[in-house]
């Protein structure tokens, strides 16, 4: 609910017809009496402050309009907008389904006589994220090796080899391979998708290393792509190993 204020003093929107007035006084100077309207209000009752939905849900819009002392109003009209967005409409007990993804500001605004009001409410949309599981993936994985010692000699090489990955739902699992200074590397890789983000690890077989990754799964063109950049070090020198991967459904 959106109250005017300037500094602390509280500004009453009132509706001034006739003798009416506010503050619950009439004018008897005029000759006439009448009861006053009172502050005028307008509250967001659907959705709920803080709701979240899923990309294409129904979304029911309600905006109600009265005086403080309980008293409805009907609006004049009502409109509803983003912040910051391109999506709006009109009406009042509408239901859309056409929100764009994101932490949204719903925004409401009533028109009464002369007045505009408005309230605002948190909407978070989550996208939809449709998998069949499981769904076979597979493709290629390019990375590079870097060695370096503690005398300032360094060594480089490519590693690039096949990777392979299975995606049931939200659960990512799979695994790869590359050779670096004539040594294989095999890996196994676990990881979770939500909203079209991947995150997980690349664990190193033989030993204790787990590369975290992060990626995306394009859900139109079914394609997931990842990237990845660690580094290990010891009495002796450092180990870096970065690149990128990238597979598609089979």
């Amino acid at each position: 609910m959106k109250i005017f204020r300037f500094q602390s003093i509280v500004v009453a929107v009132c509706i001034l017809g006739g003798t009416y007035g506010c503050g619950g006084e009439t004018d008897e100077s005029s000759g006439d009496s009448g009861e006053v309207a009172g502050v005028l209000i307008a509250v967001i009752q659907s959705p709920l402050d803080g709701t979240t939905v899923t990309e294409g849900d129904e979304v029911f819009l309600q905006l109600d309009v009265g005086y403080e002392s309980g008293e409805a109003v009907a609006p004049d009209s009502v409109s509803w907008s983003v912040e910051g967005g391109t999506w709006s409409t009109t009406g009042n007990g509408v239901a859309v389904m056409d929100l764009p993804v994101g932490a949204l500001q719903l925004v409401a605004e009533a028109e009464v006589g002369r007045f505009l009001l408005s309230d605002t409410v948190l909407l978070t949309v989550e996208e939809e994220i449709i998998v069949e599981p499981p769904l076979n993936l597979s493709g290629s994985l390019d990375a590079t090796v870097k060695v370096a010692d503690n005398s300032g000699n360094d060594f480089d090489d490519d590693c690039n080899g096949p990777v392979a990955f299975v995606l049931d739902g939200a659960d990512l699992t799979g695994s790869g391979s590359c050779s670096a200074f004539n040594e294989d590397l095999d890996f196994l890789i676990t990881g979770t998708m939500s909203q079209g983000e991947v995150t997980g690890e690349m664990g190193v077989s033989g030993g204790e290393e787990n590369v975290p990754f992060t990626g995306q799964w394009d859900k139109s063109s079914q394609v997931l792509t990842g990237q990845f950049d660690a580094t290990w070090t010891s009495s002796d020198g450092s180990l870096r190993l970065w690149g990128s991967f990238q597979a598609s459904v089979d």
